[in-house]
């Protein structure tokens, strides 16, 4: 009985809760301040500000939980000194986050300039290296059309992105943005297709998150 309840108490409240946030989007704005209709509109950001704190224990206990298999990845002794340096560098965060006034924001502002915004870059940076060791594995198992055309575009990002000024490279580099900006608008498209077809689903109850 117990175990029935934690498995469809939690994908009610979920589902009833979304269906009333989703419904407070299609009440016209123009509604009377004292009809029903928009007194359910005020429900709208006390449910968000609940499901923000929600997400927020639920990031909590993610880090306690990573936290607690690195260390005993250290006890066994496998992967210390990859264990030792994660668990530093996120306490560490957790402190200089947890800094009071402009010590919190310059030791933030350090911490993101200096750490965050480098690596960003050096992985960006390699991308385009990456792409091409990836097509030239890919054309060795099959030499198609797509894989001539993924080298191909790789090489253009690497060769383009070298920061000399020429007028030819820049030409070739907005030719082909011209084609990675639709390619990156049509991926927006599916990840907000996905999205609204997984909130449908757990509206819907086909998909139970919260009891598995």
């Amino acid at each position: 009985m117990l175990r029935r309840l934690i498995n469809i108490v939690p994908t009610v409240i979920t589902g009833v809760v979304g269906v009333i946030v989703f419904a407070t989007f299609l009440i016209p704005a123009s509604s009377p301040p004292d009809s029903l209709l928009y007194k359910i509109t005020t429900w709208r950001m006390p449910l968000v500000q609940i499901a923000v704190v929600i997400a927020g224990v639920a990031v909590l206990l993610g880090f306690i939980r990573l936290l607690s298999v690195h260390l005993q990845r250290i006890r066994r002794r496998k992967g210390i000194v990859y264990s030792f340096i994660l668990i530093f560098s996120a306490l560490v965060t957790l402190v200089v986050t947890l800094l009071p006034g402009d010590t919190a924001n310059m030791a933030k502002a350090v911490v993101f300039n200096d750490v965050i915004v480098p690596m960003q870059s050096a992985l960006g940076a390699l991308l385009a290296v990456f792409l091409a060791l990836a097509a030239f594995r890919m054309l060795r198992r099959r030499r198609t059309f797509g894989s001539f055309c993924f080298l191909l575009s790789a090489l253009v990002v690497l060769i383009t992105q070298v920061p000399i000024d020429i007028p030819a490279l820049t030409t070739v580099r907005q030719f082909v943005d011209a084609f990675t900006t639709g390619g990156l608008r049509g991926l927006l498209l599916g990840v907000a297709i996905g999205i609204v077809a997984t909130a449908f689903r757990v509206l819907l109850f086909i998909d139970r998150p919260q009891s598995e």
